[in-house]
């Protein structure tokens, strides 16, 4: 069948089984202008669709319902529209306060198989919609696309508070996901999606509510994420501020991550942006942390905490992210038991009330290359840095650290476990407070690397200065940083994120690296983030 209509109004129409206004059996529905106000049915409020197409365009679905409230048939629900084995074309429109007692609060797509349903919506808003589960919507063995709309004020008692979407790929473009909430994946929630790809979506102040909430923006399950150009703002989670990544692979380009937070008066959470775990693998290129925050009794990661998991990043900025509470470690970065792959990061400013100002790393094997990792803070100790756990292994090569700084219990800058296999190349630890380094027991091995700034024995501890000295290519000179144009110490900087920690051209760093390792100028690497081969950055 067919039906085709303009300007249509279905206003206050019900019905005790499904679609209020409409239902459609392998037919092409086709409207323009269309509203649908305060219809009602078990389950397709407005429309019910089966084997069908629907495509609505200038249209507004208002306060429709579907009344069915259990699943015992699997999902069942869509406030306004059902869409089982169809394809729904969205575009122009308003889908505002419509409920589902169950699933699907605006709309329901469902396929028998893989790929037999599809939604695509384009500057359709949604707002003020609700759900046990999706929101907005939840699709099941479908395909989505959404794009240049607005989903703001949706709410589900369960997960999705916008969305929930298994089985099926998904396509966001130019979305904005505003002050939804759920109690998982506040904003979407993602399980089983084979390939999910975000561009240019803003995700803002979403909240995943309760003891065990996780993903205050977003919750992926079994879902491979490629992620580009997306912001996340004020979010909040106890687990995962912003996401929640279990056994997923998650790839972040440009990513901008700002006042996430986890927060909890008593018991564990962390991970101010993102929390993995059960083998996720994230990658970041291109991203800036800034202020996210973890407080809680007992926890961290004021941005990151990969547990099981694995972690590679290529040019990150993290300024301001915090760890509060006593036993709160990782001010930027919490993992344990991961491979975790640091390379470009710029991390200044960020603080813990524990251990580890920028990262707390338990087990695993952790590399740092071409990084700074300057003016940090801790309470206890190690305000850059903490390694412990079972037969850990941290390399850190090319790496400039300074200007960090200790509470009153006093510390080392870095802080390695007795059983840490640690080796430390080509880099630079200066002006930090109290102690340069210190592992217990031992000293890892350090090459062509520089250590500068108290009296020499107050750089190591146990008497391991002569053993620094001794190992190949180490000194103790004056970096000559450049500086801001008055300070060449980044501690007395007016302003420490402007601080320029090239090497002045008579520095003794220059061309003091490892001989075999040739700068991108040709000459011989320069100690520090800006050496070898990876050194322009």
């Amino acid at each position: 069948g067919e039906l085709t209509a303009d300007m249509t109004t279905f206003i206050n129409n019900t019905v005790s089984d499904v679609g209020g206004a409409i239902y459609a059996f392998q037919a092409d529905v086709n409207m323009t202008g269309s509203a649908f106000t305060s219809n009602s049915a078990s389950q397709g409020g407005a429309i019910a669709a089966v084997e069908s197409n629907i495509g609505l365009s200038g249209f507004s679905m208002n306060a429709n319902s579907s009344t069915i409230s259990s699943g015992n048939l699997g999902w069942q629900g869509g406030g306004s529209i059902l869409a089982q084995d169809s394809s729904v074309d969205l575009s122009d429109g308003s889908i505002i306060n419509n409920s589902a007692v169950f699933a699907g609060g605006g709309i329901l797509v469902l396929g028998s198989s893989a790929g037999s349903a599809a939604l695509v919506a384009d500057a359709v808003t949604a707002s003020g919609n609700s759900s046990q589960t999706g929101g907005v919507l939840l699709a099941s063995n479908a395909s989505i696309g959404w794009s240049s709309s607005v989903l703001e004020n949706n709410t589900a008692s369960n997960s999705g508070g916008a969305w929930r979407v298994a089985l099926g790929d998904v396509a966001m473009d130019g979305l904005a996901f505003i002050q939804n909430s759920a109690q998982n994946g506040g904003a979407v929630y993602f399980m089983d999606v084979p390939q999910l790809v975000s561009n240019d979506v803003v995700f803002d102040s979403n909240i995943a509510v309760g003891t065990t909430a996780d993903g205050g923006a977003v919750h992926v399950s079994l879902t491979n994420w490629t992620s580009s150009n997306d912001r996340f703002v004020g979010n909040s989670a106890r687990y995962g501020g912003a996401v929640y990544s279990g056994n997923s692979d998650v790839v972040f380009s440009d990513v901008v991550a700002v006042d996430n937070a986890v927060s909890a008066s008593s018991g564990y959470g962390g991970g101010g942006f993102l929390y993995g775990q059960m083998g996720s693998d994230v990658s970041i290129f291109d991203g800036a942390f800034i202020n996210n925050s973890v407080n809680v009794s007992s926890g961290g990661g004021g941005a990151l905490w990969l547990q099981d998991s694995n972690l590679a990043t290529d040019g990150i900025i993290a300024t301001g992210n915090h760890c509060y509470g006593s036993n709160c470690v990782g001010g930027f970065f919490k993992g344990s038991n991961g491979t975790f792959e640091l390379l470009h990061v710029n991390a200044q400013l960020n603080t813990a009330d524990s251990y580890g100002g920028i990262a707390h790393i338990t087990g695993g094997n952790t590399v740092i290359s071409n990084s700074i990792l300057a003016n940090n803070w801790s309470s206890i100790g190690a305000p850059v840095l903490f390694v412990g756990g079972a037969q850990p292994s941290v390399e850190m090569e090319y790496v400039t650290i300074a200007g960090n700084t200790v509470g009153i219990l006093g510390g080392s800058a870095i802080l390695l476990s007795a059983n840490t296999i640690g080796t430390i190349n080509d880099s630079i630890l200066v002006m930090n407070d109290r102690l340069e380094l210190h592992q217990i027991g031992s000293l890892p091995m350090m090459t062509y690397t520089n250590i500068y700034d108290l009296p020499m024995q107050q750089w190591l501890d146990f008497g391991y200065v002569t053993q620094f000295l001794a190992g190949t290519g180490n000194i103790n000179s004056e970096p000559l940083f450049v500086g801001d144009g008055v300070a060449m110490d980044p501690r007395q900087a007016v302003d420490p994120l402007v601080f320029d920690y090239h090497l002045q051209s008579s520095s003794p760093l220059v061309d003091a690296g490892n001989p075999s390792v040739i700068d991108v100028d040709g000459t011989v690497s320069d100690i520090g983030a800006y050496g070898g081969p990876l050194g322009v950055w």
